[in-house]
């Protein structure tokens, strides 16, 4: 697999923390990945002194042009919603998207990517205290206020700090593989996979005794995700009725039970295809998304991809060495 270029915006008051995030995942190289990973590259996209939000200097060494050969660009948060880009900025992410880069952005910094236009007609996200204002400033996106990230094609936003986490690993698995994205997190000690879908703030249960309650049945949902089981039966099992069952397990996960599992068969989906020499009509089975029919409009929906076409990308960077 070839080397994919990152390029990250750099600017005056640049958010130290989401920035961290980005060098951390994408710039840092792990052990047993030097052949296939980014080659990180850092961008000033404005004139002048360059000074984090925690009061570090920072000169770097490459500047827009890099955008247009970019595979990824991200824009690691933003001074604030009603700061406007530079036009500089705008016209070279407008160019980098029609050249085919990915833009990606951490909390704020979708504010930039909606000056850029790159938000019309799309789903996006941002921190909850930025949302309405997101709505307000680029009514043409429809501002998704309670997810961890978006994707929507090629323009990803995600909420605050931690979110920006969850969907730099959700890169890095779209990029690379599930394996190489959970080597990645268990080296950051980080949850390997939280879906975009999950609630930015999940109302906690009224009485601790029901998350006790809920955990073995999201562990004994993940071991049956092939049998096909109603939720009906799922909630007699365990003795609920059926509206109790849905509103605790939103509560605890943030999504709907069927949703959960079809992310959960996805997942099991990807990483028989990159580890295994299955059939696609078996992993299909074996995932619990049942026909192959309904495993291609699955990973056509969520990854725009074929099921064959991701094995062949991928089964290139199984089993990396932890």
């Amino acid at each position: 697999m070839r080397r994919k270029r990152i390029a990250v915006a750099i600017y005056d008051g640049l958010l130290g923390y989401e920035y961290g995030i980005v060098a951390e995942l994408f710039g840092l190289v792990r052990p047993g990945l030097e052949d296939i990973w980014y080659d990180y590259i850092p961008c000033r996209v404005e004139r002048g002194a360059i000074t984090t939000s925690h009061g570090l200097t920072m000169a770097p060494r490459f500047g827009m042009r890099e955008f247009l050969e970019a595979d990824t660009i991200v824009i690691p948060g933003w001074r604030s919603p009603s700061h406007m880009p530079r036009p500089a900025l705008v016209r070279n992410l407008q160019t980098a998207y029609k050249n085919g880069a990915r833009i990606v952005s951490i909390c704020s910094g979708a504010f930039v990517l909606g000056h850029a236009g790159l938000l019309d007609g799309r789903q996006s996200t941002a921190h909850w205290l930025q949302t309405e204002e997101l709505q307000r400033l680029f009514p043409k996106t429809t501002v998704m206020r309670d997810r961890l990230y978006v994707n929507d094609g090629r323009i990803s936003t995600s909420a605050g700090s931690s979110a920006g986490l969850d969907l730099c690993l959700s890169v890095i698995r779209d990029d690379y593989g599930v394996d190489v994205a959970n080597l990645v997190a268990r080296r950051m000690v980080a949850p390997s996979h939280r879906e975009g879908g999950q609630s930015q703030y999940i109302q906690p249960a009224v009485l601790a005794v029901e998350d006790d309650e809920m955990a073995p049945i999201l562990d004994w949902m993940a071991k049956h995700a092939e049998d096909q089981v109603p939720l009906e039966s799922i909630a007699d099992r365990f003795a609920m009725s059926l509206r109790t069952f849905h509103r605790r397990f939103r509560n605890l996960t943030g999504l709907a039970p069927l949703n959960w599992l079809n992310e959960h068969r996805l997942n099991r989906a990807r990483a028989l295809l990159e580890t295994t020499d299955l059939s696609i009509e078996l992993v299909a089975q074996r995932s619990g998304l049942g026909s192959t029919a309904n495993l291609r409009k699955h990973f056509e929906r969520r990854l725009r991809t074929t099921p064959s076409a991701y094995r062949n990308a991928f089964q290139l960077s199984r089993s990396p060495k932890s």
